[in-house]
Parts: C-alpha cells; structure tokens; sequence
C-alpha cells in the first residue's frame, strides 16, 4: 500500500496536466509544501524531533492522508530535498495551486516547524524569509506568520 501512495506521489509532483484531479493537486501541493518543512528543519544542522512532528502534523492539515501516509509522504519528501537543486521546485508548485492567503498559511507552517525546537535559527528565518519572498508576501506578512505560529504554541 505504503509504494502505490508513493508511486502515485511521484508520479504527480509534475506540473498539473488537464486530467488533474482535486486529489492529484492536494498531493502535489502536500509533496511540496512537506519538502520545504523538511528544508527548513535542516538548515541549522540540527533536525530535531519536535520539528518532525510538527511536519507529519502539518501534512495531516493538508491532505486527508492516514499517518503511515503521512510517513510515506514524509519519506519521498526527504528524497525531493535531497535533489532538489532549487527551492522553486516547491514553491513553483505552491504558487500555481494556492492563493496568496493560503501561501501565507504555509509560511506560518513552517515557522511552526522553526520553532518547535525552541530556536529558531538565524538559517531557519533566512530561508522562511526567501520563501515567503518568492511566494510573494510582504515583509509585513511575513512578520504576521510568524506572530501568528508563535500565539499558537
């Protein structure tokens, strides 16, 4: 079971065709925005199991995926990161499927994830900031991610 959602989730992390459905578009989306938690949780070096967790809870939120999914999801996630050659290749997913007050949820996703080690990282805000940028949120809504992640710890 656990290789068809993975067969399935590989197979859709490409640019949308016609014969997309609303579930192939959830899992790509969920694909992506999963990659860039992970990127997030690595970039100080130091992937903790809290930021884990906040990552298969934060998949749960976007799909309606079960948690051997979720782990499945996370598992091809960590293999996207490791070849991936640029952060566009989420966020160009994530900014054909959202829109912009969606994007801005995830940016609050992944600050929730940032902090759920307690620090966060000069790394970690730099690479939150350049996604939001390139998800095209204002440096104010940026800050409101943030506050909002933090009121919800």
């Amino acid at each position: 079971m656990l290789n068809q959602i993975k067969r399935f989730l590989e197979s859709n992390l490409q640019p949308g065709s016609s014969e997309e459905t609303p579930a192939d578009r959830e899992h790509r989306l969920a694909l992506a925005a999963t990659a860039l938690m992970l990127q997030i949780a690595a970039i100080d070096h130091d992937e903790d199991e809290r930021e884990i967790a906040t990552i298969v809870e934060a998949a749960g939120t976007l799909t309606t995926f079960t948690a051997d999914e979720r782990e499945a999801l996370l598992a091809l996630a960590r293999e996207r990161v490791d070849d991936a050659t640029s952060l566009y290749e989420f966020t160009g997913v994530i900014n054909e499927l959202c829109a912009h007050n969606e994007r801005m949820d995830i940016v609050e996703q992944l600050w929730r994830v940032a902090l759920a080690d307690q620090h966060v990282d000069r790394y970690e805000e730099h690479l939150i900031r350049r996604i939001a940028e390139l998800f095209h949120l204002s440096p104010s809504e940026f800050v409101q991610c943030r506050h909002k992640a933090k009121g919800q710890l």
